[in-house]
């Protein structure tokens, strides 16, 4: 494993975590309604992009067995602001609240695990791009 590779792309993963988290405080949530919706849409479209980054970069860096440093990479990142991410939401919160609930926890892990295969998939395909461009 090229853990270089892996360790650069978890930063990768780590930057567009920022990035949504930056956008909770710009988009309205508290008021529900639109503000909420847009925030949904914009979150999920963030992290396909996440998983693509976070596995192309793993895999490119890497120049082989891309799909497993992609997966490594972005499943090590998710993990990690997924925990910083539930920090986060009990300090502004004040209790768990949502972040209790069996269906929180089923929806995030199916999304995470959705995700680290679509990073393997963009992993292998930036190995056998960067083969083929030598």
């Amino acid at each position: 494993m090229d853990w270089r590779a892996i360790g650069i792309a978890i930063v990768v993963n780590l930057m567009f975590w920022v990035v949504g988290v930056a956008t909770t405080f710009v988009i309205p949530l508290e008021a529900g309604g639109m503000g909420l919706t847009i925030y949904l849409w914009f979150s999920r479209v963030l992290a396909l992009a996440s998983d693509v980054a976070t596995g192309a970069t793993a895999g490119w860096l890497a120049r082989r067995r891309g799909g497993a440093h992609g997966a490594i990479a972005d499943a090590i990142g998710g993990l990690a602001t997924l925990v910083v991410s539930v920090a986060i939401g009990y300090a502004r919160m004040g209790e768990a609240g949502f972040m209790a609930t069996t269906g929180y926890w089923l929806t995030t892990l199916s999304w995470m695990l959705f995700g680290v295969g679509v990073a393997a998939i963009a992993g292998a395909i930036a190995v056998g791009l960067r083969q083929r461009r030598g």
